[in-house]
C-alpha cells in the first residue's frame, strides 16, 4: 500500500471488505499517506448478510418473533424514515 502512496501518488483509499487490497483502519492509511478513505461497500454488505439472515430465519421459523433484539423497533424505523412527513404528504395527495 505505501507503493501506491509514494509511487503513484494515490491520495483515496477505496476500503472493500473481503476485497484484494488490506483493510486498514484510517490511521494506519493516513500513516501510508493517503488523505482519504472510502468504504462504498461496508453497510451495503452488512445490510446483505442481515437480509439474508432473517429471510433464512422467516424460512425456517416462520416468524422473527425470536429474534425481535436484531431488528430495529417501529417507532426507531418511523423516525429513521421521517415517516410522519410521508403521512403528512399522503393525506395531502388524498385531498
Amino acid at each position: 500500500m505505501s507503493f501506491i502512496t509514494q509511487e503513484l501518488r494515490a491520495l483515496v483509499a477505496n476500503m472493500v471488505e473481503t476485497g484484494k487490497s488490506p483493510l486498514l483502519t484510517p490511521a494506519e492509511l493516513a500513516d501510508l499517506g493517503f488523505r482519504f478513505v472510502i468504504s462504498p461497500l461496508s453497510v451495503l454488505f452488512a445490510m446483505v448478510k442481515a437480509a439474508t439472515g432473517a429471510i433464512d430465519t422467516l424460512k425456517a421459523e416462520g416468524s422473527l418473533r425470536n429474534h425481535l433484539p436484531t431488528l430495529i423497533d417501529f417507532a426507531s424505523f418511523g423516525q429513521l424514515v421521517d415517516l410522519d412527513a410521508h403521512y403528512t404528504a399522503e393525506a395531502q395527495f388524498r385531498s
